[in-house]
């Protein structure tokens, strides 16, 4: 058990690191700037180095450091470490605009954040690792007790098990014959027993010095009395109570607690994106992303793309199609135009062998090149980069009618790349399944949805667009 004192301390020191880092890598890079492209700064560096520090005691506190966390998955530390660093660069810029300071290339700047994000994740990583290096060891774990039904019992054993380390399981009470003692954890287990034999070992452990820190509680509400019971032990004995809900028997999914003035209320998802700060890193990446692809490159695939679309057929350039968004409302999708102009394109999905395409259009779609004009409407924010690819109106409320939970990943962006084509769920919908599974992981990305997955997911994407994609036609 890690003591309040020991804590404030061990996490004073990794803010003291961070800022160690802060302030070499300015002095670096103000050496860099002096020395090599002999730079001036006006009227000093002072100013900077103040701002820079400044900004990211501000930034430290919008993204407190996560290492403490009890995650096996380290994407919650990497996550936290590219907020924090992109946080920090808007934050110092807007800071050197109020005070016009503007006397340092942006480009020896942004090797400065370069330096600073690769400094940031290589040392809260190592942190997080040697943390976890010590739980594993058993050191700085909290010993829980677990007691109810076995399917609470189960479902905590199971987040542990995937999701959490530092935790020790010291005994396991039940009433329920379901509870299956040969499946249990045992390594560190002291105790197997029912229910009212739960104060009795909390008090031999307690008098033997072996402190129980968290009792986690899932017995049904006919036993409410028992509840009560132990609720009032453990706060009589300083040990913490978690309330396992038995919903779980009955909505098969994670629930995510939410408070509402003084209530607690239960939702069915993790919905990342529902988070302002969330809201702000995912529109600023795609604002980024599609402004420079938008400026450097798509003015010449533009040139070349429409010069063998004009030569290939009549019609237009672009090809303007109503689709669903998010939360219902339609857009207009803008795409290379892949087809000889037909009345079936609002209905009819594109097939293998479609006689619709043109030569030049198949191409287009089997290297995805027909979906860049996208990035327009990424700038407009009517899509992002990343996100559930938007249907067709006649199959939004086809594919709604086919599938359960279909409306859910219209609760996020479209994206002109998502989950569901980087695990080849894609093209044209030829049984219920394919479209079942498109959903499945359209819905898994919007309740796992991190700035780290979006960069995987793009890099992915571009990957498939070189190797070839089978469903792509």
């Amino acid at each position: 058990m890690l003591t309040f004192n020991k804590w404030f301390w061990s996490k004073a020191l990794v803010y003291l690191i961070d800022v160690l880092i802060v302030n070499i890598g300015f002095f670096s890079f103000y050496l860099v700037e002096k020395i090599l492209f002999d730079a001036v700064f006006e009227p000093s560096a002072i100013p900077y180095l103040v701002i820079a520090n400044i900004t990211y005691i501000i930034s430290l506190f919008l993204f407190p450091t996560v290492v403490y966390y009890r995650w096996k998955n380290p994407t919650l530390v990497i996550n936290q470490v590219f907020k924090l660093v992109l946080m920090h660069l808007l934050l110092f810029y807007a800071m050197l605009s109020v005070f016009n300071l503007f006397s340092v290339n942006i480009l020896h700047v942004l090797s400065f954040y370069a330096f600073f994000l690769v400094a940031m994740l290589a040392y809260r990583y190592l942190l997080w690792k040697m943390i976890g290096h010590l739980r594993l060891q058993g050191k700085n774990n909290k010993k829980i007790v677990l007691v109810g039904e076995a399917e609470s019992i189960n479902k905590v054993i199971q987040v542990m098990d995937d999701f959490l380390m530092g935790y020790s399981i010291v005994g396991i009470f039940s009433d329920d014959e379901k509870l299956d003692k040969n499946k249990l954890p045992m390594q560190n287990l002291k105790k197997i027993g029912k229910v009212a034999d739960l104060l009795d070992f909390c008090k031999t452990m307690k008098q033997n010095e072996d402190v129980i820190d968290e009792i986690y509680c899932g017995l049904p509400l006919e036993q409410f009395e028992d509840f009560s019971t132990m609720l009032d032990f453990c706060e009589n004995n300083m040990i913490r109570f978690f309330f396992v809900p038995t919903q779980y028997n009955f909505v098969p999914r994670n629930l995510k607690s939410t408070q509402i003035a003084n209530l607690l209320v239960l939702s069915v998802r993790e919905e990342p994106l529902q988070d302002v700060q969330n809201i702000i890193v995912k529109r600023i990446f795609d604002i980024v992303v599609s402004s420079l692809f938008l400026i450097l490159i798509y003015p010449f695939v533009f040139v070349i793309v429409g010069t063998l679309i004009k030569l290939s057929s009549k019609g237009p350039i672009y090809f303007i199609q109503k689709r669903t968004g998010m939360n219902g409302k339609i857009f207009n999708c803008i795409k290379f135009r892949s087809m000889v102009q037909n009345e079936q394109c609002d209905d009819v999905c594109a097939t293998r062998n479609d006689p619709r395409k043109t030569k030049i259009g198949a191409w287009l779609r089997k290297t995805n090149l027909d979906e860049l004009p996208q990035f327009i409407n990424v700038l407009r924010g009517e899509m992002s980069v990343v996100g559930p690819r938007p249907h067709m109106l006649k199959h939004t409320d086809l594919y709604a009618s086919m599938v359960n939970h279909y409306a859910v990943r219209l609760l996020v962006k479209p994206g002109i790349t998502g989950m569901a084509q980087c695990k080849g769920f894609r093209g044209e919908v030829s049984k219920v399944e394919d479209i079942q599974q498109r959903v499945k992981w359209d819905v898994w990305y919007l309740e796992n949805w991190s700035f780290f997955l979006d960069i995987k997911i793009v890099f992915l994407t571009i990957l498939k667009m070189i190797k070839g994609d089978e469903n792509a036609y």
